[in-house]
């Protein structure tokens, strides 16, 4: 998924609610900064990482400044024939509050 923004200085956060079904696939996110041609990668989401295996999750990421896109994608890390998923929701860029300080 492709996420279009418009990032200017820093203190800005890319947040959203996320599930993983398995260990099998992780949640990876890049950013595009201005006058870039190339994704960078910013942060990687494992099954290992949620909070709450089965229920909603919440991250806040911290974007560089200047950033022009931002992009999620769903990574295989194994071999499986089982249905593997991620889920996004509720995805917003907002001030930073990244363990209860603004950035």
């Amino acid at each position: 998924m492709e996420i279009p923004v418009s990032i200017t200085g820093n203190g800005k956060c890319l947040s959203f609610e996320y599930q993983i079904s398995s260990p099998r696939i992780e949640l990876v996110v890049y950013e595009l900064q201005t006058g870039k041609t190339e994704y960078s990668n910013i942060e990687g989401l494992k099954y290992t990482d949620q909070e709450t295996i089965g229920r909603w999750n919440y991250i806040e990421i911290a974007l560089n400044s200047d950033v022009e896109a931002v992009q999620l994608v769903a990574k295989k890390t194994g071999v499986t024939t089982n249905v593997e998923y991620v889920l996004v929701d509720v995805i917003g860029i907002d001030p930073c509050f990244i363990l209860g300080n603004v950035l």
